[in-house]
């Protein structure tokens, strides 16, 4: 945990800066320290400010040591190689757990076996845990093959780890780099990990001051309890509330906190509709700004004309293995090629792919058993699309830059008639 003899400091007096810098457990909380602290400058009578150097640890971390990079600090081969951000590591599990060469795994979830893997390997390396021999398990021994597996992968390709460019990081700042502050504040910080326990501790040790940073209100706020039948009283118990606040005070941010946004936020999207904008129904209404936004919920990837673009990705990316319930789906889908004037043909070829095609198939295979589908050529886009992806995944390098892979993929998607023949919102 974060010492709690550290001194006190209102963020009020804070003068802001490029010093001291105050490290928050989110961007969220890092962005509205910000804006906190010019309001309180403002009310002060200041006319201008420098705004308060708030970030997160990593960013933090992330942003000192490419200086140091920058100045001559840490030499240029100890940074060789790349830093892997957590989609990419996780590539690497999948593609681990997928090499194994146990029947079993087939019979799992490989995404969610490899997110649960990553995940695990991450508390290991962060805890510095050690497992006991008794509970070495088959379910461990085959953890510490997809690991060697990714390690092997990182060794060839001169890559770190989200957990390892942490240490790395963390440990030039241990070696002696230079432009670290006189002082150092920590805000809203609960339960530290332990990565963050050991920065704090090299901080200390090369002499940088830390304190905590106050920021609450004047006044301790009286916290009240209401219970609700279910869940739809309590959201409407809290749009009523947000609703009767801000008629009080029209200036007011609030925040409702839901633990289980992704899973509630259509029944309190509803609920702060009814209540804040009562008067816009009907389909006109639309595209009016609502008052209130959402934090996080629903990932970019649910977005129905975005998974069908990744769906598109993953066959290019692995032609050899296309599952029959997934390219179904994607037939189904709209958002390519011709979804809305072949959209008939496309439902009766998913219906004859079922009894035409095993479960798992090729790209190739399931593009010739479409096209022998496709009753007197009523689908002549899907063809020609699925023609174009093979043709494109034949002419495609195996190995480029990032920035070519993001110019292929565009031009692929434009080939693909992504995104479809309805015009965007």
């Amino acid at each position: 945990m974060i010492r709690s003899d550290l001194p006190l400091v209102a963020l009020a007096e804070l003068p802001g800066g490029a010093e001291p810098p105050v490290l928050c457990p989110s961007a969220r909380l890092a962005a509205e320290l910000r804006r906190s602290h010019g309001a309180l400058q403002a009310a002060r009578g200041a006319r201008t400010w420098q705004a308060l150097q708030s970030a997160t640890p990593a960013q933090w971390l992330d942003h000192l040591v490419s200086a140091a990079l920058l100045r001559g600090d840490i030499p240029a081969e100890a940074a060789e190689g790349g830093f892997l951000v957590r989609a990419q590591e996780l590539c690497l599990w999948e593609q681990a757990v997928a090499a194994d060469g146990e029947p079993a795994a087939a019979l799992f979830d490989r995404e969610g076996l490899a997110r649960a893997a990553l995940e695990a390997a991450t508390l290991e390396q962060d805890w510095r845990l050690e497992v006991p021999a008794v509970l070495q398990t088959a379910e461990y021994a085959a953890f510490m093959r997809w690991r060697e597996r990714v390690g092997e992968a990182c060794r060839t390709g001169r890559q770190r780890t989200a957990a390892e460019s942490l240490a790395w990081r963390i440990g030039c700042v241990g070696r002696g780099i230079g432009g670290l502050p006189a002082q150092l504040g920590l805000a809203g910080f609960v339960d530290a990990e332990p990565w963050l326990l050991r920065l704090l501790a090299v901080l200390e040790a090369r002499g940088v001051a830390l304190f905590r940073v106050d920021f609450g209100l004047a006044t301790a706020a009286v916290p009240i309890a209401h219970e609700f039948a279910d869940a739809e009283a309590e959201a409407r118990a809290a749009a009523a509330w947000a609703a009767e606040t801000l008629a009080r005070m029209p200036t007011a941010r609030l925040r409702l906190a839901v633990s289980d946004l992704p899973a509630r936020r259509a029944q309190i999207e509803s609920a702060l509709d009814e209540a804040l904008h009562a008067d816009a129904v009907g389909a006109g209404w639309a595209a009016h700004e609502r008052d209130y936004a959402f934090a996080g919920g629903d990932a970019l990837a649910a977005v129905p004309v975005v998974d069908t673009a990744l769906r598109l990705l993953q066959m290019f990316a692995a032609p050899q293995r296309v599952d029959l319930a997934d390219f179904g789906l994607l037939l189904r889908a709209p958002g390519w090629s011709a979804d809305v004037d072949e959209a008939d043909a496309r439902a009766r070829i998913e219906r004859a792919l079922r009894e035409m095609l095993p479960p798992q198939a090729s790209l190739e295979r399931a593009a010739r058993m479409v096209s022998r589908a496709a009753v007197d050529g009523d689908a002549p886009q899907l063809v020609a699309h699925l023609a174009a992806l093979l043709e494109a995944r034949r002419q495609a390098p195996r190995r480029q830059v990032a920035s070519a892979w993001g110019s292929l993929f565009a031009t692929l998607l434009d080939a693909l008639g992504w995104p479809g023949q309805r015009p965007p919102l």
